[in-house]
Order: C-alpha cells, then sequence, then structure tokens
C-alpha cells in the first residue's frame, strides 16, 4: 500500500514541479491531490508504528 502512495507521490511531485505541461486547473488538481496522498502517507505510517 505505501508502495503505491509512493509512486503516486513521486509522480505527482514531478507534475506539480513542471506546471507549465498542464492547464492551472489540472495543476491545482495535482496539488491538491499530492497534498491528500502525503496526508495519507503519514496515517499509514503513524498506524503502522502503533
Amino acid at each position: 500500500m505505501t508502495r503505491n502512495l509512493n509512486y503516486e507521490i513521486l509522480e505527482l511531485q514531478t507534475r506539480v514541479a513542471f506546471p507549465r505541461h498542464w492547464s492551472s486547473e489540472e495543476h491545482e488538481l495535482h496539488i491538491e491531490k499530492l497534498r491528500l496522498l502525503n496526508f495519507q502517507k503519514r496515517l499509514l505510517i503513524d498506524c503502522e508504528q502503533k
């Protein structure tokens, strides 16, 4: 599960790093999805540590 999240996060980080390849709406969606995936990853890590 974490591996898939890491892959998705890496892909979105790349998309966010090169915003000129996306419309402004797509760029905002990528930023929001990246924020949510990072939050999910932190939750998973916290659950695994308990």
